[in-house]
C-alpha cells in the first residue's frame, strides 16, 4: 500500500467514526437524554439494539464488537475513546492504535482492532 492510499483508508476510518458519534447525537437529542444514569441505561446493547436496530452493523446478528457479556456492554462510546485514529506509521503502514497500550490489540489488515479489549468503555 502506497503513501496516499494510507491516508485515504485513514480518512475512511474518520468519516466511519464522525458518522456513528452525529447518530448518537442525534439519539440523545431524539430521546431527550441528560443525565449519565439515563444515557448509560438507554445505550446498554440490549436496549439501543431493540430500539435503533440500524445503529450498528452487528446488531442484525446479535453480535457484539467484543467478546464480553451482552448485559455489560455499552455502545454510548460507540468506538473506543482510546483509540487513536490519527496514528499512522508510514514506514509499517500502520492505522490507528490504543492510547492505553492495550495488549488485547493487534492489527488487521493494517488496522488497529481492539476487538479483543475487556475494557468496558
Amino acid at each position: 500500500m502506497n503513501k496516499k492510499d494510507l491516508y485515504k483508508k485513514q480518512r475512511v476510518i474518520e468519516k466511519v467514526f464522525i458518522k456513528q458519534k452525529m447518530e448518537i447525537y442525534r439519539i440523545l437529542e431524539r430521546e431527550n437524554l441528560l443525565e449519565p444514569k439515563d444515557i448509560n441505561k438507554f445505550f446498554s446493547y440490549k436496549n439501543l439494539s431493540k430500539k435503533y436496530p440500524f445503529f450498528c452493523e452487528l446488531f442484525k446478528d446479535n453480535k457484539c464488537c467484543h467478546d464480553i457479556k451482552l448485559d455489560r456492554m455499552k455502545c454510548f462510546n460507540c468506538y473506543c475513546p482510546f483509540y487513536d485514529r490519527e496514528f499512522v506509521d508510514e514506514k509499517s503502514k500502520l492505522l490507528g492504535r490504543c492510547q492505553k497500550k492495550s495488549k488485547k490489540g493487534k492489527y488487521t489488515k493494517g488496522i488497529w482492532d481492539c476487538s479483543d479489549c475487556k475494557l468496558v468503555h
